[in-house]
């Protein structure tokens, strides 16, 4: 078992490797003040994780950036 002091560059290998999450989200502008402060900020500072956002309406083609279908019924 590690101690209580483990240096940082060892935390990477202690907790497996980094760590990658991928967001889809319409409205990644919410998720600025998550990683923008606090323990999630210090932990990507440090490189133990790494998280994108990915907007779906980057990928459409009509002018509109419609994600949706009409509603059925």
């Amino acid at each position: 078992m590690p101690s209580v002091n483990v240096q940082e560059e060892r935390l990477p290998q202690i907790m497996g490797g980094l760590r990658r999450y991928d967001v889809i989200t319409l409205f990644p502008e919410m998720f600025a003040a998550l990683t923008g402060s606090g323990i999630t900020r210090r932990a990507v500072d440090r490189g133990l994780y790494e998280i994108g956002f990915h907007n779906p309406r980057d990928f459409t083609t009509d002018p509109h950036r419609t994600v949706d279908d009409r509603p059925y019924g």
